[in-house]
């Protein structure tokens, strides 16, 4: 069993730990895959919902819903491509008139109809929010007397706190 965690996974020495908090700091700069996904708009269209006053009719083979209600109401609708790289994602730098879908990999936050403005912050956002959960500014010596936690301890050859806050 390995005596160190960080990031959730184990590490025999610390020597490897802070190996690791390196690898996990070049990629918090430069991967943002690695917690979030961003698709371009494709299309939109405005689709009519009509509103649910339903009663249901019993007949012999099924139960059929008939709306009673005329009220309907527009709802628009977005298709988005594909994921882009992280490359892509790095280049975003607010300008541009496009919109986007930009979703979390690891909390479930989706946001659609997103302006590449607001791309920049939500990915940053989500950057933080996958540090936290990753604990990258500390890491854990798990050989402690029995019926100890394991010590945690912060993180000391990388400045990893602007990260997590």
């Amino acid at each position: 069993m390995a005596r160190y965690n960080y990031a959730h996974k184990g590490y025999e020495t610390v020597t490897k730990v802070e190996e690791a908090v390196t690898a996990f700091k070049t990629r918090l700069d430069n991967n943002p895959t690695d917690w979030c996904g961003v698709k371009p708009l494709i299309d939109s269209q405005v689709i009519f919902i009509q509103e649910d006053n339903s009663k249901p009719i019993e007949t012999a083979e099924d139960t059929i819903v008939k709306s009673t209600s005329k009220n309907i109401k527009p709802v628009r609708t977005y298709q988005y491509g594909d994921v882009l790289s992280d490359a892509e994602i790095n280049d975003l730098g607010g300008s541009s008139e496009k919109y986007y879908n930009v979703f979390a990999v690891h909390d479930g936050s989706n946001f659609t109809h997103v302006s590449e403005v607001e791309v920049v912050e939500k990915v940053l956002q989500m950057r933080t929010s996958y540090a936290k959960w990753r604990e990258v500014d500390k890491y854990y010596d798990t050989q402690v007397s029995d019926g100890e936690d394991s010590i945690e301890i912060n993180v000391s050859n990388e400045d990893m706190t602007k990260y997590v806050s």
